[in-house]
């Protein structure tokens, strides 16, 4: 094809996903503390759109690279990403966004655990 596909998504390793969502979940965390010190708000919150993306692409690495483990990533994934999207939107609710936020975290930390566990070979892999 004339031009080529374009660039490839940056792909890394399980430890580059693990270094993803654990930058995400500090920008999630520090977002919560300054909320809950300052009365602040968590809904239309510039610190999503950099959250989203390293969950997005953390997950994604640490998805590829997880044999059978994968599906569950992908799941704990859309559920991370529930709360950046809800934040950035007009229909947001601070007190569903507390809610929201701490869903968040358990998802990145069982994303972090399955990035930190040895992939287990699944039954197909060849």
């Amino acid at each position: 094809p004339r031009g080529g596909p374009g660039p490839l998504p940056m792909l890394g390793s399980k430890e580059t996903g693990v270094e993803r969502l654990t930058a995400a979940r500090e920008k999630l965390v520090e977002l919560g503390r300054l909320a809950s010190d300052e009365g602040g708000k968590l809904c239309g919150t510039e610190l999503y759109d950099e959250a989203r993306v390293l969950i997005d692409r953390g997950g994604g690495d640490i998805a590829m690279k997880s044999g059978p483990d994968a599906y569950s990533v992908i799941n704990l994934k859309k559920t991370a990403l529930r709360a950046p999207l809800i934040g950035a939107s007009a229909e947001c609710e601070e007190m569903q966004m507390r809610q929201f936020v701490q869903a968040t975290i358990t998802s990145i930390d069982e994303m972090i655990a399955i990035g930190k566990a040895p992939t287990r070979r699944g039954q197909y892999d060849f």
